[in-house]
């Protein structure tokens, strides 16, 4: 009969007693077992001959040990081998969500480790994301690295290279491009790191976890969103309109719409925010019942609401602008066909305005879309690049324009553009351009009754930003901070992609005299809204006019030979307008980059904002330390909270205009460099509303150099160099009565400061001395007078007194300044007599453990404990009372698993040494005239021991018992 291995989890967790002369059970809360932390790694990968083959290493719970695995090529993942090794049962395939789904139940150790392979087909680099049970993002990695290509799938046998089903009449003249692949970067080169798709992707940057356990996933893509999530193909993307049904399925002009299926010139970012225990890959259904939640903002990115009337009367949904169509990119060389404008007022095409003559705006079948995987080397967790490259052609004019989007730590989106002339003619006046409409939308709906989209100056020429109140979002546009940033931008509205210029519409150039929000530009030499400012906050028009809000920005007029380009970078920021408040820093920094200062700099100055969208009250603290590897955002925050210090002494104020309009607030602080240390320091802030709401921390970086002349404090009495482990005494020095005096040295260079000194935790800090410091550039010698021992007489634990050196000048907000800080001071007391009359004490281990144990049905093994804390005992009795030795016993409760209501015992024998733990036995110590304490943790490691058995109802788990140490010195 083959024998069932399981895990047995013996767990112990032991009493602190006082016992002396008869003892009192107190049972302290039992400490809850560190959770599991689920991890995924790929150990091992190898190219094979048809793809790769990995060996996935992980860490998952061993009661749910579930792995979801996505990837836009789920496809060319090897199901019937997965189905081999794990059993078909256990592997699940989504296919329309692009996800398969593992229960790794019989490949996980009593520890929740194990390893599969996973393997894929097909020479192209595989993307391959994986979340736990939870959907709790592990790993997102790149398979098939070293793959020799990365050309796209090839076409099906039912699918044509050059055919589009339900494309728009008309669309067949789509000449290729002469390309020479001397004079351009090959992103099919496997070495590039780039891997083609054959479908549109979404691409999540960092997540943010919310205290309802939901999770809100900013996303990049191209095009429409729920095109995007669909995964459609480029092929069907680039494509016309599909058909629909005229007025009863007989009547009228097939409503096919204008423009291509999908707009993908469009680099697009929203939020999809997802309920706990969902997941960010389910589409939009444009039904009912939706679990995620959707935040675009522009028009037509993702499905619209249906028609309230059949759609077999009118076809439902066939909104000229659908497919994210007011946003897109291109080019000035349709203005070099027949009967061309000036060159200063160049007409101007959309991609989707194609086949006019020999003109088409986006060559279909050279349209491609790549990723690859970005590491930030501010952020722990790598996210996933995205670039478009589409094709303009005019005869000879031929220009290729690529698009790259990718996350910044921040969950910033920096977008690239880059116009490469490909084509064998010389383009004497060249510009690339991008236009983006801002239109809030919100799942389905946007409300077009209002003009929610004001758009706004971020302030000092920096770029734009716009914020809907009815649905909670805010984008901005920063136009500033590259090195190809826009040479002109203006904060007017776009057109579609299908536009063309006409003698009726010129956009975006003004023939009209005086310029208005319609048109983006007087010439293509008008630098447009970049180079007026009408203040943080304001807009360049009256709030009140209507117009098409959005941003046109376009590169420097200038030549373009063959193999030359030109790029344009800006940076987009979409947010969820929350209740919290929101800060920013504005002259953060990086910590690979941090400020550099001088040793004569006297401040470090920062500036930031901060908005409320709910509360007109709001302040900023801050906190100083020396930079971190990593940082705990929760452990951050409490500290911020508790000893923040306030940028302002009151609550800064806002209007109820800019409240309810987004308007930022100003706010700053200068730090005194006695605040920080030498190297790379970090500073973190946080905004606290009235309500006691609190933003995301912010942080910036500062590299303040080596100093010669350092502020420190130390102690030399009662004792120098006192620690935790090695605490002062005060019952051992004979001087001891009831109070001590504590002294020391301290120096800072300017000798203008003073000390207090704070015991444990309390957070009122008193003054040292009545005067502190002393000449410049001298030590002081301090002295802390009689400090009171008696509220600690009556316990055992090590206090610690911690010295803090502040200026006796505030900084420009009256706060104080830390010029340093130290605990300095450690001391620990032994009571003279203990409760109950008591002479002697016993302290026990916090917790014994005796581990994870694997046992066979009806199988026995015995198990050695770990330890955490230690067994003393501490005899104060007086010489001639310590004839009779101490005596140690001990008790204990059954071994149980607890189930709710329900209980079992696990059946074990406790041992020490070899004979059966119980009250009539006892171990004895030899009374010490010279030491008080008697260490008995190596004994009880060493005799201590366990025997557990398991019969055919014992179920797996943690078991616990509870002990109960007594000692005593009467027979």
């Amino acid at each position: 009969m083959k024998k069932v291995y399981s895990a047995i989890l013996v767990f112990i967790s032991l009493l602190a007693l006082v016992v002396a002369l008869g003892f009192t059970n107190k049972e302290p809360a039992v400490k809850a077992v560190e959770p599991v932390t689920n991890s995924v790694k790929v150990s091992k990968t190898e190219t094979t001959k048809t793809g790769s083959k990995s060996t996935i290493a992980y860490q998952l719970d061993k009661a749910q040990p579930i792995l979801h695995l996505s990837s836009p090529q789920i496809k060319d993942v090897d199901i019937e081998s997965l189905q081999k090794e794990l059993g078909k049962e256990n592997v699940g395939i989504d296919v329309e969500n692009q996800q398969i789904h593992l229960n790794l139940k019989n490949k996980v150790d009593e520890n929740g480790k194990g390893t599969f392979t996973l393997v894929t087909n097909g020479s192209e680099q595989v993307i391959m994301g994986f979340s736990d049970i939870a959907e709790e993002q592990l790993l997102v990695t790149m398979l098939n690295s070293d793959g020799t290509s990365s050309e796209a799938r090839k076409p099906s046998s039912n699918e044509e290279e050059n055919g589009d089903e339900n494309e728009e009449p008309g669309e067949d003249n789509d000449d290729g491009v002469d390309e020479d692949a001397n004079i351009y970067e090959n992103e099919d080169d496997p070495t590039k790191g780039w891997t083609r798709s054959d479908r549109m992707m979404i691409s999540p940057g960092h997540v943010k976890v919310n205290a309802d356990g939901s999770k809100t996933y900013p996303v990049i893509y191209f095009g429409a969103i729920n095109y995007a999530l669909q995964g459609i193909t480029i092929k069907d993307a680039v494509a016309g309109r599909p058909l629909a049904t005229g007025l009863l399925g007989v009547v009228g002009k097939p409503p096919i719409g204008m423009g291509r299926k999908d707009n993908v010139t469009a680099a697009n970012t929203s939020l999809i925010q997802v309920p706990k225990n969902g997941s960010m890959n389910d589409l939009q259904t444009n039904k009912r019942g939706e679990k995620n939640q959707f935040f675009t903002n522009t028009f037509g990115d993702g499905m619209l609401k249906p028609a309230p009337f059949p759609q077999n009367l009118v076809s439902t949904g066939q909104k000229p602008y659908r497919g994210t169509q007011r946003n897109f990119v291109t080019t000035n060389i349709f203005n070099y066909y027949k009967n061309p404008e000036p060159v200063d007022k160049p007409k101007i095409f959309g991609p989707d305005e194609k086949n006019i003559g020999d003109y088409t705006g986006l060559v279909k079948k050279q349209t491609r879309l790549y990723y690859k995987m970005y590491h930030d080397p501010e952020s722990d967790e790598p996210t996933i690049m995205q670039r478009l490259i589409f094709y303009q052609k005019l005869g000879d004019y031929q220009v290729r324009v690529k698009i790259t989007q990718r996350f910044d730590e921040n969950n910033g989106v920096i977008v690239n553009q880059e116009f490469f002339n490909v084509g064998n003619k010389y383009i004497d006046s060249f510009q690339g351009y991008v236009f983006r409409d801002i239109t809030f939308m919100k799942n389905h709906d946007t409300d077009n009754s209002e003009q929610a989209n004001v758009i706004r100056s971020l302030g000092d020429h920096q770029g734009v930003y716009s914020s809907s109140k009815l649905y909670g979002q805010r984008i901005e546009m920063k136009f500033d901070g590259f090195e190809d940033d826009p040479y002109a931008w203006s904060s007017s509205g776009t057109r579609t992609t299908y536009y063309k210029a006409s003698k009726d519409d010129h956009f975006p150039w003004n023939f009209n005299g005086p310029i208005n929000k319609y048109d983006a530009f007087k010439n293509i030499h008008d630098l447009g809204d970049k180079s007026t400012e009408p203040g943080r906050g304001k807009s360049w028009v009256d709030e009140n006019l209507k117009y098409d809000s959005g941003v046109s920005m376009h590169t420097k007029d200038q030549p373009l030979a063959p193999g030359q380009k030109v790029t344009m970078s800006y940076l987009v920021n979409a947010w969820q307008v929350k209740f919290e408040p929101e800060l920013e820093i504005i002259n953060a920094s990086k910590k690979s980059r941090p400020h550099e200062l001088k040793p004569e700099d006297k401040v470090f100055k920062v500036d930031g904002e901060w908005r409320s969208a709910h509360n007109r009250f709001v302040k900023v603290k801050y906190l100083v330390r020396p930079v971190e590897d990593f940082f705990e955002n929760d452990k951050d925050k409490a500290e911020l909270l508790e000893k923040g210090i306030d940028v302002t002494k009151n609550f800064q104020k806002q209007s109820d205009h800019d409240k309810n309009s987004g308007i930022p607030q100003k706010w700053s602080t200068e730090i005194a460099l006695d605040q920080l240390q030498a190297g790379i320091n970090e500073v973190y802030a946080i905004a606290i509303d009235k309500e006691g709401r609190t933003s995301e921390i912010r942080r910036t970086y500062v590299n303040l150099p080596e100093r010669s002349d350092p502020v420190f404090i130390q102690v030399k009495s009662p004792m120098e160099g006192s620690t935790r482990s090695n605490a002062y005494e005060p019952r051992t020095d004979k001087k001891f009565v009831d109070k001590i005096d504590i002294e020391g040295i301290s120096y800072s260079p300017s000798g203008n400061y003073k000390i207090h000194y704070f015991v444990d935790d309390d957070p009122e800090g008193k003054l040292v001395e009545e005067k502190t410091g002393s000449k410049p550039n001298e030590v002081h010698n301090w002295i802390l007078k009689d400090f009171s021992l008696k509220p600690y007489l009556k316990d055992t634990k090590t206090h610690s007194i911690r010295f803090v050196v502040y200026s006796n000048e505030a900084d420009a907000h009256g706060n104080e300044i830390i010029k340093a800080e130290w605990d300095a001071f450690h001391f620990r007391m032994k009571p003279k007599e203990l409760p109950n009359g008591g002479r002697f004490e016993i302290i026990a281990p916090e917790k014994i453990n005796f581990g994870t144990l694997n046992l066979a049905t009806n199988s026995e093994k015995d198990a050695r404990p770990t330890v955490e804390g230690n067994l003393f005992v501490d005899d104060y009795r007086e010489p001639d009372k310590k004839a009779n030795p101490v005596r140690v016993t001990l008790e204990h409760e059954a071994f149980v698993k607890k189930a709710g209501s329900e209980s079992e015992v696990l059946k074990t024998e406790l041992l020490w040494d070899n004979y059966k733990v119980d009250s009539t036995r006892s171990y004895d110590i030899k009374p010490d005239d010279v030491n008080n304490r008697t260490v008995l943790t190596d004994i009880l490691k060493e005799n201590l021991h366990l025997k557990v058995k398991r019969d055919q109802a014992t179920t797996d788990g943690q078991f616990k018992s509870k002990f109960y140490w007594n000692a005593t010195d009467s027979l």
